[in-house]
């Protein structure tokens, strides 16, 4: 925070035009007011703020930076969630005349938390007791955006938000895209400021630097922008070599990009009315992505001497990058890969919105390229579809663990096996045939002695739940809140909206299951010498084979 800035046009005698009729105590819990109330001090713009990732509360106590200005009457801090796994928003009422609004706000949470947390319906929305629809609803975040149709649990997607919103300000993002735009199946607003300066070479960044004014009437608003003038100027374009004709040695290359980075200075020049040469201020960041496939590859930084002095970033100008070499058909160790043509296909397919699920290309794949020791052709394909559409990052490795560790159980109960020959017997009896069906059981190549290694036909994926829903009973439960101010809306949807789940009866199944093993390790006891070098022998059997298969 400027002092400077602060004492010139926070503090002052200037009237407040407005009044916050929610209860304070609840909307600025460590101070009880807003700042302006204060007799002691003399506020002429208040300002209202949220915190953001790099101020979040952290250590003993959960304190940010902006508690320590809340305290001292700077800023009025709001949207501090004390429990990031029941999040209730209350907003600050504020009225000037006849227009009326509520303030949501939520700081930064650790996204896949809150994305938990919203898909858990945790997040409960407290609105005005009386006179709800007169407010015109808005909501201020700090997370990471999800795109259009993409579903990522580390972003919050717009899907999430409530209805009776009107406007949201999404902070956290750095691309400048001030201009309000229509949320993706909801009716309110979208206006995403971005950064004020650019903090990364990248296309977002490239953007022109924006701040708005949001001016609200009633039920309607508008957003004036105003660029940012002392911005650094930043420049970004693509270069394919290959399609540039006359480029011969290392030599022409390097002349060719020294002549873009020239021309891309005098176009800022021109666009900034920058007159003589680049000051410390003005002195602009340049980012060159070149595609150098067929080329030799140059050196980033001997490019950039010619321009220190010239360029803020003379040292990384140039980021080089290449085309992976296709793998041809039949490459492969004798098999028969998939056609190239068949991704290609896909991407076109893509781009008309008919592309093909994920499930189906990867068991088309894995039925040409041959079946696999462990795993099911359909499960894995559905793994492989839960780490691309879902992004469960650890859906793979969970689906192959849950095949191994049942298999593993399903060999160490049968009493008829005892030695390795009994588990390659048991393996090999298991083997698909010849125009078996594909949801069958398929054994195939993972390398050494893993191709003994089996899933069991009732098998399933590991969940990402900590409990799978299928053992979850749920209750809804409808609580009410009445505040000074504020009440709970119990006809919304998002209002004191609370899924508990109990998990009695999955705990009693497990209470049943070690009463009833506890009589049949006794009776083992008898014969614990074979039964103990038994399963030694399978444990260490299996540890071998997932080690292997990993590895491979």
């Amino acid at each position: 925070l400027n002092t400077h800035t602060h004492t010139h046009t926070h503090l002052g005698d200037d009237p407040i035009h407005f009044e916050v009729v929610s209860d304070q105590s609840i909307n600025f819990p460590d101070t009880a007011c807003v700042n302006y109330e204060d007799p002691n001090y003399n506020i002429g713009l208040p300002v209202f703020s949220i915190h953001g990732n790099h101020d979040d509360p952290t250590g003993v106590g959960g304190f940010s930076a902006l508690d320590i200005l809340d305290r001292c009457k700077f800023v009025n801090y709001f949207g501090k969630a004390s429990n990031v796994n029941d999040i209730k928003l209350y907003p600050i009422l504020i009225r000037k005349g006849s227009t009326k609004l509520a303030l949501y706000g939520l700081g930064s949470v650790r996204d896949e938390r809150l994305h938990r947390t919203f898909q858990s319906k945790k997040v409960q929305w407290i609105r005005a007791s009386e006179d709800k629809e007169d407010f015109f609803n808005l909501f201020v975040l700090h997370q990471n955006r999800s795109r259009r149709n993409q579903y990522y649990k580390n972003s919050i997607s717009e899907a999430m938000l409530p209805e009776f919103l009107d406007v949201v300000l999404w902070g956290h993002e750095h691309e400048c895209l001030i201009d309000p735009v229509e949320s993706i199946g909801k009716n309110y607003i979208v206006c995403q400021p971005g950064s004020s300066v650019a903090t990364s070479l990248s296309s977002g960044e490239a953007v022109p630097k924006h701040v708005g004014i949001l001016e609200i009437k009633g039920d309607q608003y508008r957003m004036i922008k105003r660029k940012l003038k002392t911005v650094r100027p930043f420049k970004m374009q693509d270069v394919v070599l290959s399609q540039v004709g006359s480029l011969g040695d290392e030599e022409d290359v390097i002349t060719f990009l020294e002549e873009k980075v020239e021309h891309i200075l005098e176009d800022i020049r021109e666009e900034y009315k920058i007159e003589g040469p680049f000051t410390r201020e003005t002195m602009p960041l340049v980012r060159l992505r070149v595609d150098y496939t067929g080329f030799k590859k140059i050196s980033p930084m001997r490019f950039g001497q010619k321009f220190v002095g010239k360029v803020a970033n003379h040292d990384d100008i140039l980021l080089l990058h290449r085309k992976a070499a296709k793998r041809k058909a039949g490459s492969g160790k004798g098999k028969e890969a998939l056609p190239e043509n068949e991704f290609d296909n896909l991407l076109l397919s893509r781009e008309d919105g008919k592309a093909p699920p994920i499930h189906d290309l990867v068991n088309k794949h894995l039925n040409i390229v041959g079946s696999m020791s462990i795993l099911r052709n359909s499960k894995m394909a559905e793994a492989v579809q839960k780490f691309v559409e879902k992004t469960e990052k650890d859906a793979i490795l969970d689906y192959f663990e849950s095949a191994l560790q049942d298999r593993k159980k399903e060999l160490i109960d049968d009493p008829g096996i005892i030695s390795r020959q009994d588990i390659n017997d048991a393996v090999a009896s298991q083997m698909p045939v010849e125009g078996e069906d594909e949801n069958d059981i398929a054994i195939g190549n993972l390398g050494g002695d893993a191709k003994e290694d089996v899933e069991d036909s009732g098998s399933k994926p590991s969940a990402s739940m900590s409990v799978p829903p299928s053992k979850m009973k749920r209750k809804r439960k409808i609580q009410s809140v009445d505040l000074s101010g504020i009440s709970s809306d119990s006809e919304s949807d998002y209002v004191e909206e609370v899924d508990s789940f109990e998990f009695e009866e999955s705990q009693a199944k497990k209470s049943r299951a070690k009463r009833a093993r506890a009589p049949t390790r006794k009776k083992a006891s008898a014969k614990g010498k074979e039964n103990r070098r038994r399963q030694g022998s399978i444990r260490q059997y299996m540890s071998l084979s997932m080690t292997e298969s990993q590895a491979t």
